[in-house]
């Protein structure tokens, strides 16, 4: 089938942004969607100085207050706040989700029901998601911030084993007391697989096609064009890991020129139609290549 002779609807896409300024890649990653010809939304509680022309500013209030802001005890970052935001977003049906740093290769068609991809062959990200409202994933996700002293099924025994025993003992506890992240890729690999969805995911190389660990590369000279395949639609940046580091990066690397330049790499000739990146032989391909590694 020919998808190009139909009318193809682009994800109208939402970010977070809290405390001041974006920053050069944050900034880049938004136009980026921009270019691709997406509506790009950024929820923020406080204007940011440096929005780039085009991104529609939101009141966050209106998705959830100031009040339910929540950190992560020991480390003090905002992601576990970002998780329970981009659900909330979910339950509204306000549309697709992106990390303020992921940067788009191609635009992303509106298709089907969820929006998810593997990070890795056994763990899904959030860095782009879409559920609809009435996902019983999703509801299990939002139901998480709720529970008092929660035990998530999802911790690995030494963990559990030691958070089990803080409640017995009469220990109060949330989300912000646990380990980093489990709210995050944790649990959505978690809660996916055992509600029988996974299989909505798309292979690594459609939205995370520089895996963390080869986050460094995007601060060498690194030919970033041989991570991107013609399905490729997002390269994921990993800030979290690279942001501490970005006074080490070297001239022409993938981030030096998203600094410089706005663009990760030299996008000449580019095919920027999602068509190739809809190709249901690929996706199925991905999926039956994972299944066989989880012996599924």
């Amino acid at each position: 089938m020919n998808i190009a002779r139909f009318p193809l609807e682009l994800e109208v896409c939402n970010a977070l942004w809290i405390g001041g300024d974006l920053g050069p890649i944050s900034a880049a990653c938004l136009s980026s969607f921009l270019r691709r010809g997406h509506r790009v939304v950024l929820h923020c509680y406080d204007v940011p100085k440096d929005a780039p022309q085009g991104i529609e500013l939101s009141d966050a209030e209106s998705v959830l207050p100031t009040s339910r802001i929540i950190r992560h005890k020991a480390t003090g970052s905002f992601s576990l706040f970002s998780n329970l935001f981009r659900y909330e977003l979910m339950q509204q049906s306000r549309g697709l989700w992106i990390d303020c740093d992921v940067y788009c290769v191609r635009a992303i068609v509106r298709t089907g029901d969820y929006v998810i991809g593997w990070q890795t062959p056994t763990s899904l990200n959030g860095a782009v998601l879409r559920m609809p409202s009435g996902s019983p994933a999703l509801g299990w996700l939002k139901s998480i911030f709720a529970e008092r002293s929660p035990l998530l099924p999802w911790l690995d025994p030494a963990e559990a084993a030691e958070f089990a025993r803080r409640r017995k003992a009469g220990e109060d506890f949330d989300l912000g007391d646990l380990p980093w992240g489990v709210a995050g890729p944790r649990a959505l690999t978690h809660v996916f697989r055992a509600m029988g969805l996974s299989w909505n995911a798309r292979p690594p190389c459609v939205f995370y096609p520089v895996p963390f660990h080869r986050g460094p590369a995007l601060l060498q000279k690194t030919d970033l064009r041989a991570f991107i395949s013609p399905n490729t639609l997002t390269v994921h940046l990993w800030n979290e890991a690279l942001r501490h580091f970005l006074d080490r990066r070297l001239r022409g690397s993938p981030v030096d020129r998203l600094l410089t330049e706005g663009t990760l790499f030299d996008e000449t000739g580019l095919e920027s139609s999602p068509q190739e990146a809809l190709d249901a032989p690929d996706r199925a391909d991905g999926n039956r290549h994972l299944r066989r590694r989880l012996g599924r």
